[in-house]
């Protein structure tokens, strides 16, 4: 609204006002704002006029100072955004079988109205005015415009939907989604540009020096070095193992690339089509990937063809790698009578072994060996889909301990990584983390965004230098700090 007045809303209904140079501390202006009904969006149209609105179909006005008690709008609308252009003009927008938006003129609200045509306009999020002739409201297919009579259709160019829309001309808008924004003017929309944005579906993380490298499910990598994060197109991955900052490896579906410290070698194809669960590559000239129940091997240039373990009924979850010659694969599977049981086998760099039991108390996640004479794994106890306590098992002298509990609030566990017998870091799934130093594990640190947990892997490239990823936020944790 200006250098020195904006207002801000939260779902519980608190308002806060920036004088700028800080906030004020929240006042409540909407008692009745609650988790199944909160506070929604607010609007101002002059430092002296704002309309704030709640999921509820009420709203509240700001008029010189002074807050109303919250009013019944009477829409009967599950209310989305408000926009003001003048204290006798606000256009929201909401949902109530399909999005309809209504007008207030300083006293009452209009009867909603259909926004676009039928069956193109359902759950239309925003809505900016610049104008009480000139609306523009965003939904899953199209953006829509006001003219001050009626409703029109602008086809929506951006790849992944609408999710916000601002006006700021008379026929201006820029129209934003996932990584993409977009320029309305007079009536046509202009070819989206993509922006920089924070990746999704992170899946796997590998670290070697100072640098780090996080994979996607859907669209891409991010290079982390020190606190700087470059992100690096690639084509969606499951897996990535990096032998030094020039020299990573990332499997998809049937595909693979290799990163030389700055971009992606075009994909080629495995053989076998397969999502790769795990990835290990000890060496420039060797890497075995593992899927549910098959497996593939690197010689430094290509990829021999998928192909299927000989292993009773599971999923292999985990892999580690020490040499071309010795790899270390753990699964999960459920035997007779619904016992989860956690197995390991070995690569012995032409065949794989007969699986051997870790335990029959739970399901394991994932291994890490940081060398020859000492590998640890980490499961849960039951399945891995379950929210039961976490554990680890070791193995040493070629014999693998009984698995050992974490603690009551580390739960289903997601990753594990080794620097040496005496550190090792792990992840589980409610984005916590917690180290080894070679006799006993630390309590767990809280790690990505609050409220959303998820940690998905962690890679340690020497004592207390890791990293993790959460899955579910899109953020990268680095330094865990050596209990």
């Amino acid at each position: 609204m200006s250098s020195t007045f904006c207002t801000a809303v939260d779902p519980a209904g608190y308002a806060y006002k920036y004088t700028g140079t800080s906030w004020g501390s929240g006042v409540r202006i909407d008692n009745q704002a609650n988790a199944a009904t909160p506070m929604s969006d607010i609007s101002c149209a002059t430092v002296n006029f704002c309309v704030a609105i709640d999921a509820g179909d009420r709203y509240v006005t700001y008029d010189s100072g002074t807050w109303s008690a919250p009013t019944a709008a009477g829409t009967g609308l599950r209310t989305d955004a408000i926009s003001c252009v003048t204290d006798e003009f606000c256009a929201l927008i909401g949902y109530n079988q399909r999005s309809k938006a209504s007008f207030f003129d300083g006293t009452t609200w209009s009867s909603p109205v259909s926004v676009g045509s039928v069956g193109g306009n359902y759950l239309a999020p925003d809505i900016s005015c610049s104008a009480t002739n000139f609306c523009v409201a965003n939904g899953t297919t199209n953006y829509y415009g006001w003219n001050g009579t009626a409703w029109s259709t602008f086809a929506n160019r951006l790849e992944d939907g609408g999710t916000t829309v601002e006006c700021f001309g008379p026929t201006s808008c820029a129209l934003g989604s996932i990584g993409e924004v977009a320029f309305l003017a007079g009536g046509t929309v202009a070819d989206p540009l993509r922006v920089e944005r924070g990746l999704e579906g992170l899946s796997d993380i590998s670290c070697v020096g100072t640098m780090c490298l996080a994979v996607s499910r859907d669209d891409g990598a991010v290079k982390y070095v020190g606190t700087t994060a470059t992100q690096v197109p690639n084509f969606p991955t499951t897996a990535v193992s990096c032998v030094t900052t020039t020299n990573c490896i990332a499997v998809g579906y049937g595909v693979w690339s290799k990163f030389n410290g700055t971009s992606w070698a075009a994909p080629k194809n495995i053989g076998g089509a397969t999502f790769f669960n795990a990835m290990s590559c000890p060496t420039a000239t060797f890497c075995l990937a593992v899927s549910d129940n098959g497996y593939a091997v690197f010689n430094g240039t290509g990829w021999t063809p998928s192909q299927t373990f000989q292993i009773p009924s599971g999923v292999v979850t985990g892999l580690s790698c020490t040499s071309d010659s010795r790899c270390v694969a753990v699964t999960e599977r459920t035997s007779g009578g619904g016992v989860v049981r956690g197995d390991a086998i070995v690569w012995n760099g032409s065949a794989w072994s007969s699986p051997t039991l870790v335990t029959d108390q739970g399901g394991l996640a994932s291994i890490s060996c940081p060398g020859a004479d000492f590998c640890a794994a980490v499961g849960t106890f039951g399945a891995s889909t379950s929210n039961e306590p976490g554990f680890a098992s070791y193995l040493e002298g070629g014999q693998w301990t009984a698995p050992a509990a974490l603690g009551s609030s580390v739960k289903a566990m997601r990753d594990i990584s080794c620097v040496t017998q005496a550190f090792c870091a792990a992840t589980d799934n409610q984005g916590q983390v917690l180290t080894f130093n070679g006799a006993a594990w630390s309590a767990p640190v809280k790690t990505g965004l609050a409220g959303d947990p998820g940690a998905k892997a962690i890679s340690c490239a020497g004592v207390g230098n890791c990293a993790t990823i959460n899955g579910n936020d899109g953020t990268i944790t680095t330094t865990v700090q050596v209990r």
